[in-house]
């Protein structure tokens, strides 16, 4: 199979500055367990810059968006997801983040109302988004015959019924290699901020 293009964002408002211009450690750590785990069969780009993303993703293949979804920045992602997926109705979009629903009644709600959203993962999100990788992968990015297959940590519609199977916990943190050894940050630490 071709390499997996996966753009990982978390973003927060901009005006005259970024309102939140702190490292993206959440993604970074999502990033870096999955590189450990597939490799060459991933290449994961990071984006706290809205803009830089969309040009981006304009000009690259995207096979998998993943955005982060706190309260903050939830109408921005769930606004930038629906637009990569207007213009890529094949790939796959994923929110990861504490803002989500606990009841079963607000959940299939929630996606009935936001279909462009293919998983949402609501606690840690390597290894369960390490998980969707892993299916996308053995399907093909087929996300129809992706959704076929129960994906432990995240959430997802099949049919017209969500699935929510829960994984474990990662105990072993030493299992995700430092972000910040391996040059993900990197970027992010040499960024000018207009202003400083």
């Amino acid at each position: 199979m071709k390499q997996l293009n996966v753009v990982l964002g978390d973003f927060s408002h901009t005006t005259k500055l970024m309102a939140n211009n702190f490292v993206p450690l959440n993604i970074s750590l999502v990033a870096s367990f999955s590189r450990k785990k597939f490799g060459a069969n991933t290449a994961i780009y990071l984006f706290k810059d809205v803009k830089k993303m969309q040009q981006f993703i304009a000009h690259n293949t995207v096979d998998v968006l993943g955005l982060s979804h706190y309260i903050w920045n939830s109408s921005l992602s769930l606004y930038l997801i629906h637009q990569y997926k207007l213009s890529n109705p094949n790939g796959t979009t994923v929110l990861g983040g504490p803002h989500f629903f606990k009841e079963d009644r607000q959940i299939l709600s929630w996606f009935l109302k936001h279909p462009y959203v293919d998983f949402v993962i609501d606690s840690e999100g390597e290894a369960a988004f390490s998980n969707i990788l892993d299916q996308l992968i053995s399907c093909k990015c087929d996300i129809k015959k992706c959704k076929e297959a129960d994906i432990l940590g995240c959430y997802f519609l099949r049919g017209d019924n969500f699935v929510y199977m829960p994984e474990k916990y990662l105990v072993n943190l030493d299992g995700i290699p430092s972000p910040y050894l391996t040059g993900l940050l990197d970027e992010f630490f040499l960024e000018k901020v207009d202003g400083y």
